[in-house]
């Protein structure tokens, strides 16, 4: 059966880079798929047009219209078409392509998936442009779906599947089966993408390139703990997954002798976790005739991190590594985020981080309820007692399927007037001890503050850090700063 896989184009904020990354899961999708016998393609709408930008007050749109993309999928004539929406930001593009999907093929069924459908299916099934949700991880339901669609039979037990009955009333059911054997699963259909399209843009994830061939890589799957902000156990569940480091080191060296890939992004959300094998991954790499460079812009499990973990990265090729602190108040982490991180255990692995040759960048999560003000100055603090090589800090921000929203609502603490379309740059909570516009104020300030200390104090890392983004993404540096210093 011909099946087409879409990543709608983005819109993004004027203080978020556009990233053109190949879709990892729609390429997981269509080699699983393939596997069962269907024929797949992929559409990136987004690395299609990435050079085209339509601008519109804060925000700008990326990627080729809905005209060319229908044009692309009438031509195919797909029997079944899935929507990947991994922000709830970017669910109106999806919302719009479907909608026009839906009248130029009225036939094909149409099913989304991806972050957002998992954490507000009946949200996405008022659209009726919209045939079902497939929620989390979405392999094997995804193929199971397509195997009943084809021979004409009931969908209605596949595992995660969201749908109207036959009244047209939405009938959502949770994700209750993960993939137990990770290893069992086929790699990346990369050869249904125009790779060399995303190595000349170049709008990697977290600006740092080593590499003119870069392809993102997960390892892992699932998060046991338990972060107030976190939507990741809704896509997929609480108990951590590992592929082995064997099929690792498998696809690293396919990567190589089939694509020439020459770098890679971690981008598991916990890495680390399972630390003996994590070692012996590590290990493995370093192992290797030649070490790949690779950096983690998702972040590491700090949490479960020592020194000799520290040492193995750097010996396996990791020259950047992001940390995801949240807080540099212990309070707030144990007791607000409900973070398992020991501060005055995972501080020290900065300055030794950093004397392995590794870039540092440290991750914080400010203006979570009931953090208070000289809490968020901690925060704020931190980079300039432990030398780092960047800091980012996002908003506590709501997300569907989050414990925050849970207390947010509460607590009548949620600004709805900011809500619609959450994203971690725009806060949406007032509190107590802030309000959401005084929380934006603070993170554009120490912003400021930030990069006028690293140019007075510390000019050879501003201009190396600053080096690498002015080449991966020049216009949004340019634009960014003009913003945070003149607000224009």
């Amino acid at each position: 059966m011909r099946v087409l896989l879409i990543q709608p184009r983005f819109t993004l904020e004027h203080d978020i880079p556009l990233v053109v990354q190949p879709p990892l899961g729609l390429c997981y999708l269509a080699a699983v798929a393939r596997e069962a016998g269907h024929e797949p393609t992929v559409l990136d709408c987004l690395a299609a047009g990435w050079d085209r930008v339509r601008r519109q007050g804060s925000r700008a749109t990326y990627g080729i219209d809905d005209d060319e993309a229908v044009g692309r999928a009438t031509r195919l004539r797909p029997a079944v078409i899935g929507i990947s929406v991994p922000f709830t930001i970017q669910y109106p593009n999806a919302r719009s392509l479907c909608q026009r999907l839906r009248a130029a093929l009225p036939d094909a069924t149409i099913v989304m998936g991806g972050m957002h459908a998992t954490v507000d299916p009946a949200g996405v099934l008022a659209c009726d442009a919209v045939d079902y949700v497939v929620r989390g991880e979405a392999e094997h339901s995804f193929t199971s779906l397509l195997g009943l669609i084809e021979r004409g039979e009931d969908v209605t037990a596949v595992d995660g599947l969201c749908y109207r009955d036959p009244r047209g009333v939405p009938v959502i059911r949770g994700k209750e089966r993960f993939i137990e054997d990770l290893d069992a699963l086929p790699f990346p259909a990369w050869d249904l993408l125009d790779l060399p399209r995303y190595w000349r843009a170049g709008l990697v994830h977290g600006f740092n390139l080593r590499g003119r061939r870069s392809l993102p890589l997960v390892s892992s799957r699932g998060c046991p703990a338990l972060c107030s902000f976190c939507t990741i156990h809704s896509a997929w569940g609480r108990r951590f997954r590992a592929r082995s480091p064997a099929d690792i080191l498998e696809e690293i060296d396919l990567l190589e002798r089939r694509f020439g890939v020459d770098h890679l992004q971690f981008e598991d959300d916990n890495l680390t976790y399972d630390m003996p094998r994590a070692k012996e991954l590590f290990r493995g790499m370093a192992c290797r005739e030649k070490a790949i460079p690779w950096n983690t812009p998702n972040g590491v499990a700090l949490w479960r991190m020592d020194r000799e973990c520290l040492d193995l990265m750097s010996a396996a090729g990791c020259y950047y590594v992001s940390f995801g602190l949240e807080s540099a108040s212990q309070r707030v982490l144990t007791d607000l985020i409900r973070k398992p991180l020991d501060l005055s255990r995972v501080l020290p692995l900065i300055p030794y981080a950093r004397g392995l040759g590794m870039k540092v960048c440290l991750f914080f999560v400010v203006g979570t309820p009931g953090e208070r003000q000289d809490e968020l100055q901690a925060s704020f603090d931190l980079p300039y007692r432990v030398a780092v090589d960047w800091v980012e800090y996002s908003v506590a921000t709501p997300y569907r399927g989050t414990a925050l929203l849970d207390e947010v609502l509460d607590a009548g603490q949620l600004r709805e007037d900011r809500a619609a379309l959450p994203y971690a740059r725009r806060a949406s909570i007032d509190t107590p001890e802030f309000t959401a516009e005084w929380l934006e104020d603070m993170i554009r300030a120490e912003n400021r503050r930030y990069i006028r200390y690293l140019l007075r104090r510390r000019p050879r890392t501003f201009f190396s850090q600053g080096w690498q983004v002015v080449r991966v993404n020049p216009r949004f540096v340019f634009t960014y700063l003009r913003r945070l210093f003149l607000g224009s």
